[in-house]
């Protein structure tokens, strides 16, 4: 099972890191890692860009997100952008999102 298998897994059945379990700013050796989120407001985007700039990838499942997903996911993609990242999507409603230091190699087409 690949590692994004794995982490839609845990999305699925409710194991994951919510946004606010996030390192702080000042945690510099955690940068390449990878945080799994099923975010359920638009308040929650900020922590998830913070996460983006200090180097972090980022796993979202908007599944339980009925107030403002595309809202979200637009300003994620602009920050992504911005940091000169990448978005890629998943399924329906998981993306991976990963700033440049991460790089998103897909074998399915």
């Amino acid at each position: 099972m690949s590692k994004i298998s794995t982490y839609i897994n845990l999305l699925k059945t409710g194991t994951n890191k919510s946004v606010p379990n996030l390192p702080n700013k000042s945690n510099k050796s955690d940068a390449s890692s990878m945080h799994i989120t099923t975010p359920l407001d638009f308040s929650e985007t900020r922590k998830l860009i913070d996460a983006l700039k200090m180097g972090r990838g980022i796993l979202v499942d908007f599944s339980k997100n009925h107030n403002s997903p595309q809202r979200m996911l637009d300003f994620l993609c602009g920050a992504a952008y911005a940091l000169n990242g990448s978005v890629e999507r998943i399924d329906a409603t998981t993306y991976l999102i990963t700033p440049k230091n991460i790089q998103i190699i897909s074998a399915v087409k």
